[in-house]
């Protein structure tokens, strides 16, 4: 065998080498990208069922339970306060009609509005619904005369 015949069995064996290196290179990406493209669609797939335990274990965590109550309490300590402070305001209103105390009496009911509908929006929140205080209301009396937003004329 000559030197000539020897390169070029060389050089075909070398072409078979490399083609045989790149084919399994190509198909190891392939396959690399076909599992990552499956474990991103089981994730997807999994993600309404994971999101639905992921919000359980935040609503039912000591934490949330203690934010929850406290935040009814709180709101609803700060809407009778704000209930009467409507009451002063408007005696306020009356003895001296300015528009400062008229600007006042009003900002006072927005006020109290405003609170009436933070404290019944808790009722209906995820993270606090379950979680309101025994003796507090499931939603503010608009009708009771300590928090109906409006002036008790005495």
């Amino acid at each position: 065998m000559s030197r000539r015949e020897e390169w070029r069995d060389l050089d075909a064996d070398s072409r078979a080498v490399g083609i045989r290196v790149l084919g399994w290179s190509l198909t190891t990406i392939v396959v690399v990208i076909l599992v990552m493209v499956a474990l991103f669609a089981l994730t997807v797939a999994w993600a309404p069922w994971k999101g639905q335990g992921e919000a359980i274990k935040t609503r039912e965590s000591g934490t949330n339970r203690i934010r929850a109550q406290e935040e009814y309490v709180q709101t609803y300590n700060d809407l009778l306060a704000a209930d009467r402070r409507v009451d002063v305001m408007w005696h306020a209103r009356r003895d001296d009609p300015t528009q400062v105390n008229k600007t006042n009496y009003t900002g006072a009911v927005n006020f109290c509005i405003q609170l009436i509908a933070d404290y019944d929006a808790l009722g209906d929140k995820y993270t606090s619904a379950d979680f309101r205080p025994e003796g507090y209301p499931a939603r503010v009396d608009q009708l009771s005369k300590t928090t109906d937003c409006k002036e008790n004329r005495s």
